[in-house]
């Protein structure tokens, strides 16, 4: 049922027995609300060549949270020391938040690192 059967492709609408479980809370969040996704921004979506529906999947999902919490784990120092105002002049806080998205995002694409380690990171 899954995968590839004989060359043909399997069905992406098949209804599952068990709901997926989600690692985090805003990944479930997003996921529920797939359907309003979809219909904000279903001209940037690819569509169903049947149907003409835009396509949207969990696991592209999954992935974009991912990223959009690496890229605000990347942040937090940043905006730590902005509200802080620890003598810093605005420059050095914008060179600090894109050396901290630069460090991140190489270890987000070459290391497949965890939130919680991201969030490690940019706080020591």
């Amino acid at each position: 049922m899954y995968g590839n059967t004989r060359g043909k492709p399997a069905a992406t609408d098949l209804v599952p027995l068990r709901p997926r479980e989600y690692g985090d809370f805003f990944t479930l969040w997003v996921c529920e609300r797939s359907l309003t996704i979809a219909k904000v921004f279903g001209r940037f979506l690819r569509t169903n060549k049947f149907s003409g529906k835009p396509v949207l999947f969990d696991s592209t999902l999954g992935k974009c949270t991912y990223y959009f919490t690496a890229i605000l784990a990347s942040l937090v120092p940043a905006a730590i020391s902005y509200v802080s105002q620890q003598e810093r002049d605005i420059s050095q806080i914008m060179f600090m938040a894109s050396t901290n998205l630069l460090v991140s995002g190489c270890m987000v694409y070459f290391a497949g690192v965890e939130k919680v380690d991201l969030f490690l990171a940019g706080v020591l």
